[in-house]
């Protein structure tokens, strides 16, 4: 009997055939999901989740964060460098750009970053329809801000409110969103003053985290914060947006709302409320519309609706202002119930000693109170 002993170049052949044999049917397309931060936030993440739960295992999903609006040509140069080496010669089987900065760069690197490869766009408003062309085959899922229905949830919180004052940065979304408050503010102008510090007639230098502090220390409890966007400060300089609202919130006097949904969930008990877009449902939406991409759609030709955002309200926050959550607005998603003291059918151990030191203390009393009343008897009858 002749036994069979495989030498080192056969088992090398062997596994190279059969690399090339099972790779194939384990390669998984991919779609590139580049976001407008140059790193993860809970927007990001909340998208990146909303898209993955749609596509599942159909496609790998590789998130690639650009920057910040204050990074010059020469770093999105280098990120365009870094990203067409990572690619090589594959190219993904869709692009998803979230926000305005993503877009941005798409629109500049068409030509030579994923050509023809379908585009989606989130996180940003409807583009204008010459930028849109220069994207080539795109379309997307328009972010829309409910000004008006944050407004309108202020005055139905608290009819009694008689100042709102809005903050805001010098960029053009802040600009738009301050616009949509005056527009929406008119039939509440005749019981309640709007200003937007750092922004008025004779107060035109911005604001800084200093100033914003002075704002809200000032604000009378009859008024409300309206936090519409604070990214970077009158110099340019980024802002740490979680950490301005804290200040605020724990200056003022009266309520803050804002319309983000990621200050909301990571501020529990200091924001009141706001109408608000939710980052996973936008990576739903955007998810959806790629896999109608991958099933042979046309990107260019899809219209996309966009998805309506939400009325979300803070008990904890809703509860320190003395507001009743019986009257909030039909649909309003509520969070951070405030803890009650859950009912017990036993005596706690204080509650115990408590109550038996009450009780030793009237038997004492009571005692005490016999033998004076005994005492003064025989004192009586001794006379």
């Amino acid at each position: 009997m002749v036994l069979f002993y495989p030498t080192i170049r056969f088992v090398g052949v062997f596994i190279i055939i059969c690399y090339f044999l099972v790779t194939p049917a384990l390669a998984v397309d991919e779609v590139a999901l580049l976001h407008s931060t140059p790193r993860s936030t809970f927007w990001t993440n909340g998208v990146a989740r909303g898209v993955k739960s749609v596509l599942k295992d159909r496609v790998h999903v590789s998130e690639i964060f650009l920057g910040s609006p204050q990074d010059d040509d020469e770093h999105f140069e280098m990120r365009f460098d870094q990203i067409a080496a990572t690619w090589g010669n594959s190219s993904p089987v869709a692009v998803i750009v979230d926000g305005p900065l993503a877009f941005a760069f798409m629109r500049k690197y068409r030509e030579d970053l994923f050509v023809g490869v379908p585009v989606v766009y989130c996180g940003m408003g409807r583009p204008e329809p010459e930028y849109l062309r220069q994207c080539g085959d795109c379309t997307g899922l328009p972010l829309e801000q409910d000004v008006k229905g944050t407004v309108d949830l202020i005055f139905s919180l608290r009819p009694e409110t008689t100042i709102v004052v809005g903050i805001m940065d010098g960029s053009l979304l802040s600009q738009r969103m301050r616009s949509d408050v005056e527009a929406f503010m008119e039939p509440y102008l005749d019981r309640a003053e709007l200003l937007f510090p750092g922004y008025e007639p004779g107060d035109e230098g911005g604001l800084d985290l200093e100033s914003l502090k002075s704002v809200a220390s000032s604000l009378p409890r009859s008024g409300a914060i309206l936090f519409l966007q604070f990214k970077e400060d009158k110099n340019g300089a980024a802002v740490n947006e979680y950490k301005a609202v804290s200040e605020v919130a724990s200056r003022s006097d009266g309520p803050v709302f804002v319309q983000s949904e990621g200050i909301m969930t990571t501020s529990p008990g200091i924001v009141l409320g706001g109408v608000v877009n939710s980052a996973e449902n936008q990576g739903q939406g955007v998810g959806q519309v790629v896999e109608r991409v991958l099933n042979g759609e046309s990107a260019k030709e899809m219209l996309v609706d966009p998805i309506a955002p939400q009325s979300v309200v803070d008990l904890t926050s809703l509860a320190r202002f003395g507001v009743s959550a019986e009257g909030l607005p039909d649909g309003t998603m509520t969070r951070n119930d405030p803890e009650k003291p859950e009912p017990s059918g036993r005596i706690s151990s204080t509650g115990l000693v408590a109550g038996v030191s009450a009780v030793t203390a009237l038997a004492v009393l009571f005692v005490f109170v016999r033998r004076k009343r005994r005492l003064t008897k025989e004192n009586r009858e001794n006379r």
